[in-house]
């Protein structure tokens, strides 16, 4: 499942744990092994013990998730601080997520930026793009007032690494100009490189482009297949915008069963579109009995393979 930006926000403010799947592609992306069953937790205990910082990471996964052991915030605090203490960069992140969410430590700001920084300094790309994001977006604390040009810098640094979403974020960024005028020129150069990972982020700002003609030609055709893919991935704001190209009859054939069947999944989105369920109801009039079965057999498809 992939949320639009705003989205992001309101998971952060609502303060569920951390910004773990703030970008699902790349953030939380330590060097995980498998470590769902207890012989796997005991051979990286044993490696834990002798100091090697990956198993230390690892096996502070498995505490804060409960993979294999019982989930315990301060055991997985305390093996993240050991490979946090040597360096090693994915456990410098977790443990300040874990600062910032106050699991298994005390809650505590300027420690978590702190250990952010260690590892986006060292070009931990989740570290990156979590600092990006809250510079963006500011949270109203001492450590992350809204600064655009801290969160283009830390952007950018993801991106020039090849990662699709730091890629998007610079997109956006440019399209919407945060901290600069707006240049949609390079909003769909970053776009487009994200998008060709086949990012839904990086697709629905190019769909977006697309189809109002920022930055290039206006082409419906090519908006309408680039929303179709981030909305199959979960993007809320495509699926509501491909209900409408069904709708419209943009880029594609007019079809109410497909547009209300969209419009169903873009409503039932956990930040949904606001008028999402209006515009379903509406068409629902104009659907024979038979066809609005058909219609909403097809979100209920549609709902559930988006959120494998």
């Amino acid at each position: 499942m992939y949320y639009s930006r705003k989205g992001i926000a309101a998971i952060f403010l609502a303060g569920i744990a951390s910004m773990f799947w703030i970008m699902p592609t790349e953030v939380r992306a330590g060097t995980k092994t498998d470590n769902n069953n207890e012989s796997g937790i005991s051979k990286y205990l044993k490696a834990a013990e002798q100091g090697d910082a990956s198993a230390q990471y690892n096996l502070g996964d498995a505490y804060e998730n409960g993979k294999g052991v019982r989930k315990d915030y301060q055991q997985a605090a305390n093996w993240y601080l050991k490979a946090s203490e040597q360096g090693y960069a994915p456990g410098q992140y977790a443990l300040g997520q874990m600062y910032f969410s106050g699991n298994g430590v005390p809650q505590n700001d300027m420690i978590a930026l702190e250990l952010e920084r260690k590892a986006a300094d060292q070009g931990y790309i989740p570290a990156q793009l979590t600092l990006g994001l809250n510079y963006e977006l500011g949270f109203g604390t001492t450590v992350f007032q809204k600064d655009y040009q801290q969160a283009f810098n830390w952007f950018q640094k993801a991106a020039e690494q090849g990662s699709a979403d730091g890629q998007c974020s610079l997109g956006v960024m440019y399209k919407d100009g945060e901290g600069m005028l707006p240049d949609y020129q390079q909003a769909v150069n970053w776009y487009q490189k994200s998008a060709e990972q086949g990012n839904p982020c990086g697709q629905n700002g190019l769909a977006t482009m697309y189809e109002n003609g920022n930055g290039v030609p206006q082409n419906y055709k090519k908006a309408f297949d680039l929303y179709k893919k981030s909305a199959e991935q979960g993007t809320n704001n495509a699926q509501y915008r491909l209900a409408l190209m069904y709708k419209m009859g943009h880029g594609t054939a007019s079809d109410y069963k497909q547009a209300y069947a969209w419009f169903s999944v873009a409503a039932a989105s956990a930040y949904p579109i606001a008028d999402a369920s209006v515009q379903r109801d509406v068409l629902g009039r104009f659907l024979k009995p038979e066809d609005l079965s058909s219609a909403q057999a097809l979100a209920d498809d549609y709902f559930k393979s988006t959120k494998k």
